[in-house]
């Protein structure tokens, strides 16, 4: 009789200590509006653009009345470039997408691996692996860098807008 009073105490403790104990969650970052430029002349395969997104994390922390600290972890959830204008992403084939700054290693974000004829927006395919995603989130800029291959060469300036989705739990 006293091992099964014990045991309805002990299971009574650990309902009660998971009770009390804080809640995860988790809320939608999203970062849009992400101004990428391809600068012609644009040459036949690999070719270099970028978007500079600035303090992202760190502004999400305060809106939601936490510390950055506080963020357990991230993950990319979506990522979409789109014609910034009239034009369609016709001049592209693919696309190779990561994340960089001064202070973190390169983060593989996502790719496109067919640029549809006409398609004025695309969804990217997310990369599996995110390591160092939380690291590079929180320093005060990154680098969106878009390796964009062109079927044939071009001189036309691209406008692009990106546009991602991260999970960010804590």
């Amino acid at each position: 009789m006293i091992k099964l009073i014990q045991s309805i105490g002990v299971v009574f403790l650990l309902v009660f200590m998971s009770a009390c104990q804080p809640q995860e969650r988790s809320k939608t970052l999203v970062i849009d509006n992400i101004a990428i430029k391809a600068e012609g002349p644009l040459y036949e395969g690999a070719n270099l653009s970028q978007g500079e997104v600035k303090n992202t994390l760190n502004a999400f922390a305060k809106e939601n009345g936490i510390t950055a600290e506080a963020i357990k972890s991230v993950q990319l959830k979506s990522l979409t470039i789109s014609a910034a204008d009239s034009n369609s992403l016709d001049p592209f084939t693919s696309f190779n997408l990561q994340f960089a700054s001064d202070q973190t290693a390169m983060v593989q974000a996502a790719a496109i691996n067919k640029v549809e004829p006409g398609a004025k927006s695309i969804n990217a395919t997310i990369a599996s692996q995110q390591e160092g995603l939380l690291e590079l989130l929180k320093q005060d800029k990154f680098i969106l860098v878009v390796d964009a291959t062109v079927a044939k060469d071009t001189s036309m300036n691209i406008n692009m807008i990106g546009k991602m989705e991260i999970e960010v739990k804590y």
